[in-house]
């Protein structure tokens, strides 16, 4: 996983502008600290999953088989 350096540190968002996506898993329950630290490897999976994502989504879009396969696949999903 790459390192933090160099990245704005997360401010925290009120309750009313809370970002529209769902943590991996739950919260425990317990004191400030180990909720804090709970939330971080949440945040830290979310990520990796994301950037596992977007490598999955890279190796196909630059594979020599993404217009002849994987177009016509993502259109036919689009319309059914």
């Amino acid at each position: 996983m790459p390192a933090l350096s160099g990245r704005a540190a997360p401010t925290a968002c009120p309750k009313s502008h809370s970002p529209a996506v769902k943590l991996p898993g739950t919260v425990k329950s317990g004191g400030l600290a180990e909720v804090l630290y709970d939330r971080m490897a949440l945040y830290e999976e979310l990520e990796h999953l994301v950037s596992q994502l977007f490598v999955l989504f890279a190796e196909a879009r630059t594979s020599p088989t993404w217009g002849t396969a994987v177009v016509p696949a993502l259109r036919a999903w689009a319309v059914a």
